[in-house]
């Protein structure tokens, strides 16, 4: 009898560890990919014509759709400096106010959009973003 519950038990524990061993990886791909999405989900990337900085560090960045540009900083160990007159492609997150940007608001800058950015990509030394060709 004792040799038919030493058995059972047996079974019934590695029958938990293979059903435990199973499910887990399958858990934590489903977290991992969760995760990724909800941080993949608010990341945009903007392409134009890059100029700035202003007094207060901050680019901005226009193209045909954005005319009168979008006012863009650059996230901590990103140097958008060199890139300045270039076309770019931006990497980041759009924020909901200048203050984000570390921007001092102003009274009639509700409209101003703005853009803080985490990566830059080069595509040409001149800009052609607008339509017209500049240095």
């Amino acid at each position: 009898m004792k040799l038919l519950q030493r058995l059972t038990i047996s079974i019934v524990t590695s029958g938990v560890l293979v059903l435990g061993m199973w499910t887990l990886p399958v858990l934590g791909q489903g977290q991992t990919g969760m995760e990724q999405k909800a941080n993949t989900s608010k990341e945009k990337t903007l392409t134009g014509c890059l100029a700035g900085p202003n007094a207060e560090g901050n680019y901005t960045l226009t193209n045909k759709q954005h005319k009168n540009g979008i006012e863009v900083s650059s996230a901590e160990g990103l140097d958008l400096k060199e890139h300045a007159g270039h076309e770019v492609k931006l990497a980041g997150m759009w924020t909901s106010s200048g203050a984000a940007i570390a921007e001092k608001e102003k009274a009639g800058a509700k409209g101003e959009r703005h853009f803080k950015a985490t990566n830059v990509e080069h595509i040409a030394s001149s800009c052609t973003a607008t339509g017209e060709k500049t240095q």
